[in-house]
């Protein structure tokens, strides 16, 4: 099966989650592919900041970023062709992302790594995805 694995927002912690689910979906035979979620809010927070920079009359919005960066999902979807999406840490993913999948008809599954911390949170976001 192709595999798309989604990469947590940030390079701590969970990251070892991801790279564990990377590394045993493969050995059990799986096409798999990252998409480094973090390394792309990285770039957009820094595209935006450079174009807030030097552009006085735009402003950065609190999710400008996140939706930028989970958009950025569907390329890589496009160029995979993955028969399956597996989200790690999915609070971290903005919505849009989850809109998306489910508009084209992209499977996916999302491990929540945030329990016990942030259970009622986890269960509001899978609700409304």
């Amino acid at each position: 099966m192709r595999i798309l694995v989604c990469y947590p927002g940030h390079a701590v912690s969970t990251i070892d989650v991801a790279n564990g689910y990377y590394s045993a979906l493969g050995a059990l035979g799986h096409d798999v592919a990252r998409f480094n979620y973090h390394t792309r809010l990285a770039f957009y927070d820094e595209a935006l900041s450079a174009w807030e920079r030097k552009n006085p009359n735009f402003e950065k919005t609190g999710d400008a970023v996140k939706v930028l960066a989970s958009e950025a999902i569907l390329t890589e979807i496009a160029d995979f062709a993955p028969q399956f999406v597996l989200v790690i840490s999915g609070l971290g993913l903005h919505l849009r992302a989850y809109e998306l999948m489910h508009k084209i008809g992209m499977p996916y599954g999302v491990i929540l790594t945030e329990s016990p911390y942030a259970d009622d949170v986890q269960q509001a976001m899978i609700a409304s995805v």
